[in-house]
């Protein structure tokens, strides 16, 4: 389903927690089917062509079309704070894949 889920990411032998968006970005106008990753502490090379295990631990939100880049910037940031507050109270999960 699309939305904004809680995640955890292990990349390279590094991992870590973030937010995973699901979506066509219907604020911007868009159709094509998206899926972002945003790290709380990214690796400062990037990640594009990096194979990726993904754990969605809990969907945060359904995907919303807001009215302004603004307010999704504003929504952005409660979705990050929400986070934040959710990753101290669980436990991190064990890679698969390792």
């Amino acid at each position: 389903a699309t939305g904004v889920y809680l995640v955890y990411a292990f990349w390279n032998k590094s991992e870590g927690a973030g937010l995973l968006y699901i979506g066509t970005r219907p604020t911007l106008d868009r159709s094509e089917m998206r899926f972002e990753l945003h790290l709380s502490h990214p690796p400062k090379d990037g990640l594009y062509g990096t194979d990726m295990e993904l754990h969605l631990l809990r969907r945060l939100r359904e995907e919303k079309v807001f009215s302004t880049l603004a307010d999704l910037r504003h929504q952005i940031g409660l979705d990050l704070a929400s986070a934040h507050s959710l990753f101290r109270a669980i436990d991190p999960p064990t890679s698969v894949l390792a």
